[in-house]
């Protein structure tokens, strides 16, 4: 027969042994879903502090092209109306900034929208949707994207009012490169798998990584598009952070409008590609546990 207290203390010890296996695998699962939500709000902070810092560069952007636009309206050769001084001011503007600089055109027009640029180009912006917003303000004014008239370049119009004696007599317009733009979005992002990009206020992207979008691209418009379905969210609210299920992904979506247009910025990140590494981790303190029964 067994002596009872070997059985005794064999079942003893197994049972000790068993109990610290199950409390590890236990604890495991406690660690990796504390870790995980450490980690998911990281990310969300990140993400609200990185959108908010991009409105605030964006802003910045525009509000400086805006104040060099409205200083340049301000200069006596602007308010003298001498076309052919000018024309030479505003050309040597452009062969100043170069051909990378953020301006790929200038312009002048009269209270009619009758406009000339030192390109030698010339025609009208009557039609255009910024010139009555101009007029009825009598403020300067940013433009959606557009095929400028000037240089035929896709670009975002920032027009001054001219003013002699304190009343307007035209606009001075600057057809800002959308390039220049979406190289300062396209590198805002959070990890790999995450970008950024600005939309105009019905959902048409403005900048994009993917430069094929620009323009042609409507976020609302598309049902396949999981954040089209946060369109109520974000048009309603200054900022806000939400999340979506991409596939089989899990996405945060952060968003913010900018103060010097009616557009908006959406950012967002993959949750999976922060959680890999620690997922990786559980699997393999779970098959190590196993191992050891």
């Amino acid at each position: 027969f067994r002596h009872p207290v070997k059985s005794i203390r064999t079942v003893l010890l197994f049972w000790v042994f068993t109990t610290t296996i199950l409390f590890s695998l236990v604890l495991s699962v406690v660690n990796y879903l504390s870790a995980r939500s450490i980690i998911l709000d990281g990310i969300k902070t990140q993400l609200v502090d990185s959108v908010n810092l991009a409105r605030a560069e964006t802003d910045s952007w525009l509000n400086m092209k805006v104040t060099e636009v409205e200083t340049m309206a301000n200069t006596h050769v602007i308010r003298s109306g001498d076309r052919d001084s000018i024309n030479a001011y505003l050309g040597e503007a452009l062969d100043t900034q170069g051909s990378e600089g953020s301006y790929s055109s200038f312009w002048v027009s009269d209270m009619e929208g009758n406009w000339y640029s030192p390109l030698g180009t010339s025609g009208s912006i009557a039609s255009r949707a910024y010139f009555p917003e101009a007029l009825r303000t009598k403020s300067t004014v940013i433009s959606t994207p557009l095929i400028g008239q000037a240089d035929g370049a896709l670009a975002v119009v920032v027009a001054a009012p001219i003013k002699v004696d304190g009343q307007m007599v035209g606009l001075l317009g600057a057809n800002v490169r959308v390039a220049a733009l979406v190289g300062r979005i396209a590198q805002i992002s959070i990890g790999e798998g995450g970008g950024t990009s600005l939309y105009q206020l019905d959902g048409t992207v403005i900048a994009d990584r993917d430069q094929s979008k620009i323009l042609s691209y409507n976020l609302f418009s598309d049902a396949d598009n999981p954040i089209a379905e946060l369109s109520h969210n974000i048009l309603g609210s200054d900022s806000g952070l939400d999340s979506v299920q991409w596939g089989d992904e899990m996405k945060y979506i952060t968003y913010a409008h900018l103060s010097a247009t009616d557009w908006f910025l959406v950012m967002d990140a993959n949750t999976s590609e922060f959680l890999r590494p620690l997922r990786s981790l559980l699997y393999l303190t779970i098959a190590l546990t196993l191992l050891l029964l």
